[in-house]
């Protein structure tokens, strides 16, 4: 089993929305305040709030700034200082916040300031945070980086995305179309629409939080643990003005599925002028759409020509996606797939402790009996990591408390 959590973003999603539905959900607000500290930021504090929605009770954690303004809901953007990139960087590597964290707010920082370089068409390290704030910006996700690390989340879906109706947005660019162009080009790969509710609902740091943790759409069900309501700014008519996570256990794995014989297809493409670079993200690309599998072979093309040969494994029902993706992310000018059969072992994960931390081990059974079983590379990685022990000795150990098991 595996913990995931469902993003709900029927109303939208915003930075504090985020945080605020954590927080319902079961994160302490004590630690994630306590932790946001460690940025050593005296501009800000964290606020706390049940309020209504539509006759739904929600969290609302706002982000007040020293000087008299704070974000709230979908106005998170407006009247804010400016900051480098750069600037934000350096304080959030000169943070005490974990490993884990800084890597997860360094990495959706850098995700808003590759949106915003592309569409000014200037360095990244040139970008100001005008459009999306500064130091609330800093809060909302550092906190949410804060709360996947705090729940321990391994998956994380994205579902109903509502980006709010066809209105113009004020900026210090003048009017702009709603969604707003940052947010445009963090929801690639996303399914998204636009309602008749007058508001922009998803903000470029609702965004970057989606396009950092989840996968687009709901592909495994979970069992729900526990849910969480992050509330808007603002009333709306028509619906509740909230955000819903989900947090729960999913009995699968990236790219697999349960155990038995099911039919598949194979999508493949011939490759022989792309850059070497690319094949990392036509890859991730394809997981990221519900790929099985997802693999490259070294092949001898027309006019002996050196090439790749990219192979698919997915979903029947999953061709024209991926082979879309394919078009998209590469160079061919066509594809071939054809269906064929495929049996697999029922998949699981068995947690074991051993004196290092928590581990999983990834089982395989068929009829009952076990098959395989491997820890999972992951959890090693990251005890390593933090331990300072070779991942090796980490791995061994792990399968050891098992076999004792």
């Amino acid at each position: 089993m595996v913990k995931a959590v469902k993003f709900e973003c029927f109303s939208g999603i915003s930075g504090d929305m985020a945080l605020g539905a954590f927080v319902d959900a079961g994160v302490s607000f004590v630690f994630l305040c306590s932790e946001l500290k460690k940025l050593h930021l005296h501009e800000f504090s964290l606020v706390k709030k049940k309020v209504r929605r539509a006759g739904i009770s929600a969290t609302k954690v706002d982000v007040v700034i020293k000087h008299g303004h704070y974000h709230s809901g979908h106005e998170e953007h407006h009247h804010h200082a400016h900051a480098k990139y750069s600037e934000i960087v350096k304080v959030i590597k000169k943070s005490g916040l974990s490993a884990e964290v800084k890597k997860r707010s360094l990495s959706m920082f850098e995700r808003l300031g590759a949106a915003e370089a592309k569409i000014h068409d200037c360095p990244i390290e040139e970008v100001h945070f005008h459009e999306i704030g500064a130091v609330d910006t800093i809060a909302d996700i550092c906190g949410a980086a804060v709360c996947m690390d705090y729940l321990e989340i391994e998956r994380a879906f994205a579902t109903n995305i509502d980006c709010g109706g066809n209105i113009t947005i004020n900026s210090s660019h003048g009017a702009l179309p709603n969604p707003a162009p940052a947010t445009v080009e963090l929801l690639k790969g996303f399914e998204y629409r636009q309602s008749d509710i007058p508001m922009e609902l998803v903000t470029p740091t609702g965004a970057c939080i989606l396009a950092e943790y989840a996968e687009n759409g709901m592909p495994y069900p979970i069992v729900p643990l526990s849910a969480g309501y992050g509330a808007g700014g603002k009333d709306i008519e028509s619906r509740p003005n909230v955000l819903r996570i989900t947090i729960g256990e999913a009995n699968a794995i990236p790219g697999e599925r349960s155990g038995g014989e099911s039919e598949t297809a194979v999508i493949e493409a011939n490759l022989d002028d792309m850059l070497p670079l690319a094949f990392e993200s036509v890859m991730e690309n394809l997981f990221a759409a519900g790929a099985l599998d997802v693999f490259f072979s070294q092949i001898q093309m027309k006019k002996n020509r050196p090439g790749v040969k990219l192979t698919v494994i997915c979903e029947v029902e999953d061709i024209k996606k991926l082979s879309a993706v394919i078009f998209r992310e590469t160079t061919t000018f066509g594809v071939r797939f054809y269906k064929t059969g495929r049996m697999t072992l029922e998949r699981n994960y068995v947690p074991v402790t051993t004196k290092f931390g928590k581990i999983r081990i990834k089982t395989g059974s068929l009829g009952g009996e076990l098959m395989s079983a491997s820890p999972e590379y992951a959890d090693c990685k990251k005890l390593a990591a933090a331990k300072k022990i070779p991942l090796k000795i980490i791995y061994e150990e792990a399968k050891r408390v098992f076999k004792a098991k």
